[in-house]
């Protein structure tokens, strides 16, 4: 993936003027600040010596002070790539006709109808869309298929598509009815991707243990100047109003999640390649291929468990619960210390009667001084309940015991009162 271009996700505000049920920014329009001088900025860009893709994101970017002007001054040595929900028509339009296309890396537009029918904005939406498209801006427009947005996806997008505005559905990120998505979507909503496969690119991985560039050519700005190795991992970097600095090297990754360009990132091996193809063709409804990558991931690392895990979370979709198992059971052996692995073969065996062994291997595993995933598991398991959110995918490239060698912590402290779903 060497040819990923430098870039700065610069999170511009954490100020909205949309109130979309799935998001946790605030709804403020108030003015945006602090700001981030433009010449400082550049400053810091052009020492390097390279050309950045200065991803512009928030927050709504088009709420920034002088938002049109600044992406005049970035995009003369640079080139700009922006994140918006495109529903301040004055200055979409006052961009659309100023800046020159060729320097815009891309406009990854937000549609979130529900919040855009609310407030009236669909038909300037559109509008704005097709001036843009006609100046020749690349952009993609994407519809958080929220769980409760599945079954609408198809109607909106052919509404949508009538008038010339192809639309690109987009996994929800995030916890909803006590389960995690994407990886959580049923086979009505993986169909929805089917068609879509670039989306799955758009789930969260778990890279901790993976050298990457994070940090040399991929940095993360916050409004106040702060500087990060990345979205997913808060490493001090310094504040670009005063020192900032970039590392020299590529190191490990230490965050539980990314949330963002790490693929792009990442320096995978052949068999974390695989991996990650799998996945991604998983969340897309590709089952096939998404099977044909984790027996790759298997062949070329035989003791990567996620491959295992996730070859035996395909056998259960199918009805194949004994093969599930022995893979649940192998995904185990490699890795003993993961809960996921615990609860995926708990799970299994609680579905063909062995409830009382499937408890044993739980409580087996907990440790009170340490979060789990395994409490509401556990709970099931004693009160007889039915077994729901289970079993899952696993996304974690290296095993705990082996981050675990690296000194790269993976387990959080217990907090009082708290159930991990």
């Amino acid at each position: 993936m060497a040819t990923a271009p430098f870039h700065l996700m610069w999170n511009m505000t954490r100020r909205c003027n949309f109130q979309c049920r799935y998001c946790y920014f605030p709804h403020e329009t108030a003015p945006v600040e602090p700001v981030v001088p433009a010449a400082t900025l550049l400053n810091f860009l052009d020492a390097t010596g390279e050309e950045w893709v200065v991803g512009m994101t928030g927050g709504e970017p088009f709420l920034y002070p002088d938002f049109v002007e600044l992406c005049h001054a970035l995009s003369r040595r640079h080139r700009i790539s922006i994140d918006t929900n495109l529903s301040i028509s004055r200055l979409v339009r006052d961009f659309a006709r100023q800046l020159d296309p060729a320097r815009v890396h891309d406009l990854y537009i937000a549609l979130h109808i529900e919040e855009r029918r609310r407030k009236g904005l669909v038909e300037a939406f559109v509008e704005d869309i097709l001036l843009l498209r006609e100046r020749g801006f690349h952009l993609t427009v994407n519809y958080v298929v929220h769980p409760q947005l599945v079954a609408a996806f198809r109607q909106d997008r052919e509404w949508f598509e009538a008038r010339g505005v192809p639309i690109t559905p987009r996994p929800f990120k995030g916890f909803f009815e006590g389960q995690e998505y994407p990886n959580a979507y049923n086979a009505e909503a993986r169909a929805v991707f089917a068609e879509f496969p670039r989306a799955g690119r758009k789930m969260a991985f778990n890279f901790q243990g993976v050298p990457c560039r994070g940090g040399r050519t991929l940095l993360r700005l916050e409004p106040d100047g702060q500087l990060y190795r990345c979205s997913g991992e808060k490493r001090d970097l310094g504040n670009i109003l005063t020192d900032p600095r970039r590392l020299e090297w590529d190191e490990p990754c230490r965050a539980r999640r990314c949330p963002c360009l790490g693929p792009n990132y990442v320096l995978l091996s052949p068999a974390q390649e695989a991996l990650l193809a799998g996945l991604q063709a998983m969340v897309t409804g590709n089952s096939t291929r998404a099977r044909e990558h984790f027996l790759l991931a298997l062949e070329g690392d035989p003791l990567l468990p996620a491959a295992a895990n996730n070859l035996g979370v395909l056998d259960w979709e199918t009805g194949d619960r004994e093969a599930a198992a022995i893979r649940f059971a192998q995904a185990l052996e490699l890795d003993p210390r993961a809960d996921l692995f615990v609860g995926n073969l708990a799970a299994a065996l609680a579905m063909r009667g062995e409830r009382a062994r499937a408890l044993e291997l739980v409580q087996g595993q907990m440790d009170p001084a340490w979060q789990t995933i395994l409490t509401p598991l556990a709970r099931q398991l004693v009160t007889d309940e039915a077994i729901t959110t289970w079993p899952r995918l696993c996304v974690d490239f290296v095993p705990e015991h082996r981050r675990e060698a690296m000194g790269i912590p993976f387990r959080l402290p217990a907090r009082q009162g708290a159930e991990m779903a």
